[in-house]
């Protein structure tokens, strides 16, 4: 499996296929339960879950009960920290292994528009155009994968994602327990 040339691509549909059983079976639930009884560090490891398309929904709902319980702006950052640290690993593992998986792929498949592909990736427009996309989602309820991915597909500064990951996540995770107050 080691030497096997797209263990990645494999890797991420078991992951997906395990996650889906994990959700259906309603054990997320119970995990969400007992990290939010771990207060502020069960807000860490809740904005992790944040960051997910697969776990978003759950970490949402006990960010918000949370929000109840403990001080809204710790909860933030903490949970901000987490998704910040969700995005990263999403963003090294689509930037350093995925796509370049993707890439050996494609190539091997004659009918692929390769130059037409670069050339759409190369664009000045869409190197300005991709990083105000990818914010907008990391901010929104949209799961983070989608903008982390499309971050991937530019040069970014590590800092700089870091650094705006972290903010924009800390305001998404802000609104949601800060909701949990006024309701």
């Amino acid at each position: 499996m080691f030497n096997f040339r797209y263990k990645n691509i494999i890797l991420i549909l078991i992951g997906i296929i395990i996650a889906i059983y994990i959700v259906k079976t309603g054990q997320v639930d119970s995990l969400a339960v007992k990290l939010g009884q771990w207060g502020y560090l069960g807000s860490f490891l809740l904005g992790i879950m944040f960051s997910s398309s697969l776990t978003v929904g759950v970490a949402t709902v006990f960010l918000f009960s949370l929000g109840r319980e403990l001080s809204p702006l710790i909860i933030a950052i903490v949970g901000g920290l987490g998704a910040m640290t969700g995005d990263f690993i999403f963003y090294q593992f689509f930037k350093k292994r995925l796509f370049k998986e993707l890439e050996m792929l494609f190539s091997q498949i004659d009918f692929f528009p390769k130059k037409q592909l670069v050339s759409f990736f190369a664009n000045k427009y869409f190197t300005w155009f991709i990083p105000s996309i990818a914010y907008i989602i990391i901010l929104s309820p949209i799961p983070d994968e989608v903008g982390v991915g499309l971050l991937s597909t530019i040069d970014i500064n590590i800092r700089k994602l870091l650094i705006v990951t972290f903010i924009l996540n800390t305001i998404g995770i802000f609104l949601i327990v800060f909701l949990s107050r006024i309701t």
